[in-house]
């Protein structure tokens, strides 16, 4: 975690079926799957893949079939667009 950014390094676990809801990118995010699949934007990402959304931009809601592992670096402070 860096503190004065407000941005973490985290490892996640989706379970099958999850949905993350839309949101707007504070900061740069950066998503690598490390397994299982995810979707984002339409994209279906299998492990290996890697995602970068700039600063404003907008993710409508991401989901996953099997379940996922991800390394996320992400801004604490993203917009939930619920």
């Amino acid at each position: 975690m860096d503190k004065k950014r407000n941005y973490a390094t985290s490892l996640v676990r989706v379970e099958p079926k999850a949905v993350y809801p839309s949101h707007r990118h504070n900061d740069i995010e950066e998503v690598f799957l490390l397994e299982g699949d995810f979707l984002i934007e339409g994209v279906r990402m299998v492990p290996g893949d890697f995602c970068r959304s700039e600063p404003g931009s907008v993710h409508g809601p991401s989901t996953t079939e099997s379940g996922a592992l991800l390394l996320v670096f992400a801004s604490q402070h993203d917009e939930m667009l619920v």
